[in-house]
Parts: C-alpha cells; sequence; structure tokens
C-alpha cells in the first residue's frame, strides 16, 4: 500500500509540475510582417540587424528593450524574411533591355543605301549594349534587399504557430 500510495503521489506532483514550454526566442535577420490592425493590414518592418522573437502559441514578441510591438498569430497575414540581394534578377533583367535595344537600334542601323534589317550587326550591338546594362543592373540590385514572402492567410493559429517555427528556424542567426 505504501508503494501504492508513493507513486500516486510521485504522478501527482510530476503533473502538477510539468511545464510544456512552447515559446521558443529566435535571432533573426532583417524582415517585414504583414498584419492585420484596426481592421486594415500595415507592414512593420525590423531592421537588419539581429532581432530577438519570442514565438508562443498566440503571440509573436520582439525584444521588448528594441521594439514596442506585439502581435497576436491570428492577426499575421505574411511574413518576409530577407534573403540576400537581387544582384542577379535586376542584373539580367535590365541587361536583357540593354540587349533589346542594341538589337534593334543595330538592326536598323544602315551602312548601306539599302532599307533592310541587318542581323549581324543587331546581334553585335545588342550584345554591345548588353554589358553596361546589365553592369547597371547589377549595381542596382546589389542596393536592393530580396524578401522570401510566407502567405499564411488560410492558416488557423495552431498553423501559422507551427509554420513560423520552421521559417524562424529556417532564417535562425548564428552571432
Amino acid at each position: 500500500m505504501k508503494t501504492l500510495t508513493l507513486l500516486l503521489g510521485l504522478l501527482l506532483t510530476v503533473s502538477l509540475f510539468s511545464q510544456i514550454d512552447s515559446s521558443r526566442t529566435f535571432g533573426l535577420p532583417e524582415m517585414k510582417i504583414r498584419q492585420k490592425e484596426n481592421g486594415k493590414v500595415v507592414t512593420y518592418m525590423f531592421d537588419n540587424t539581429l532581432n530577438k522573437f519570442t514565438l508562443t502559441p498566440s503571440q509573436l514578441l520582439p525584444d521588448t528593450n528594441k521594439y514596442k510591438y506585439k502581435v497576436n498569430l491570428a492577426d499575421i497575414k505574411a511574413v518576409s524574411m530577407r534573403n540576400g540581394t537581387q544582384l542577379w534578377k535586376v542584373a539580367g533583367i535590365v541587361g536583357s533591355v540593354g540587349f533589346f535595344l542594341g538589337f534593334l537600334a543595330g538592326g536598323f542601323f544602315d551602312f548601306h543605301g539599302s532599307p533592310t534589317f541587318h542581323v549581324d550587326q543587331a546581334f553585335a550591338l545588342g550584345a554591345l549594349t548588353a554589358v553596361p546594362f546589365a553592369l547597371l543592373g547589377g549595381i542596382i540590385g546589389a542596393l536592393s534587399p530580396a524578401f522570401d514572402e510566407y502567405s499564411l492567410t488560410a492558416n488557423t493559429d495552431k498553423q501559422k504557430y507551427d509554420a513560423l517555427m520552421k521559417i524562424f528556424t529556417k532564417y535562425r542567426q548564428k552571432r
């Protein structure tokens, strides 16, 4: 009987003092949070230093020494995490525009007396103009941050908590 009483007492004590800590703290890069506030959708941007966030099953809380902000998970619509720059994307687009403009100008520029389109001149001038345009686009793209956006609009609070846990674990900074 003493053993049964001891075992029962131990089980009750363990269940009373057990704590499931479901809040986690993350160090995150520059990010944006799009949320519903007073009937409108607003975007909050957090700077490019180390941002400390605590995720609980019902709220997202940043470092209280740095920000005066908190949001319920039900109000979060999307989260965007910084993922490098747009160097190659912008360089490719602007370089393609430069090639197209050079192609048209080179094809219609006529050294001869005939009003025909010259394909060889078009490709030559297109390639020649694509390089400086791509360099200019690369400089602009290097100054523009790229963000990976994760939409959370159709999720329940539990699904948002699980999704944010995965996203924040993926982008966690180790400093």
